[in-house]
């Protein structure tokens, strides 16, 4: 088997404690020090209005690991023209082939 129930697992916990902790109308500094806080470092994405950061690496263990070494979860929190949130997302990405 693979790591896939654990990934999906961080991806559901790291998007619990994202609405949470950064719910709608957060400023952008408010959302970076929470990063700070968790241990992660999120990037502004100027172009995009975006904070981006990997949260967390989980290594894949099954038969796919000769395909795609890794998956990462990724936090993406979206800005306003006026710097406050409006929208969170967690995706997951995998290091593959």
């Amino acid at each position: 088997s693979s790591n896939h129930e654990l990934l999906h697992s961080r991806a559901a916990e790291w998007r619990s404690d994202l609405d949470r902790a950064v719910p709608l109308g957060t400023s952008i500094q408010d959302a970076k020090a929470w990063g700070e806080r968790k241990g992660i470092s999120l990037q502004y994405l100027e172009t995009k209005h975006q904070l981006y950061a990997i949260a967390e690496r989980v290594p894949e263990t099954g038969l796919n690991k000769l395909v795609c070494s890794e998956w990462a979860v990724v936090l993406k929190i979206s800005f306003s023209g006026g710097g406050v949130s409006e929208s969170n997302e967690v995706s997951t990405i995998g290091t593959c082939l």
